[in-house]
């Protein structure tokens, strides 16, 4: 929820754009900005395309989460790290809806970089 929210957000600050500031593409240390402070400052071509790069990291390291908690499931679903009076079941359940979250939150992630992609292709170089 909160990460549609985030895409939302970030998608209409996008749109609004800055025209009056520099390019953020190029300077160093655009990984460090928030990403709604860099969705706000966007307003040139390879701003946008900086943004959809960085909706990309983050879906894979969305993805990755979700593979980790796959492969948890599993362990505890086999009786491994759940300890001798835990229930693996329930263990395993929490992971299931964190993977569930989890790849939903990457394909949100890939929307937002085909939409920021999307917006560079409009703006001129």
């Amino acid at each position: 929820m909160f990460t549609r929210y985030l895409s939302i957000a970030a998608a209409t600050l996008t749109l609004l754009g800055l025209a009056s500031m520099s390019s953020l593409a190029d300077e160093k240390g655009m990984q460090h900005m928030s990403i709604d402070h860099q969705a706000a400052m966007a307003h040139t071509q390879a701003d946008h395309e900086a943004l959809a790069k960085r909706f990309d990291e983050e879906a894979a390291k969305l993805d990755k989460q979700a593979g980790e908690h796959e492969r948890l499931a599993k362990q505890y679903r086999s009786g491994v790290g759940a300890g001798p009076k835990s229930d693996g079941g329930s263990l395993a359940t929490h992971c299931d809806n964190l993977v569930k979250n989890l790849k939903a939150s990457a394909d949100d992630a890939r929307e937002m970089a085909r939409m920021h992609r999307d917006i560079a292709k409009t703006l001129t170089k």
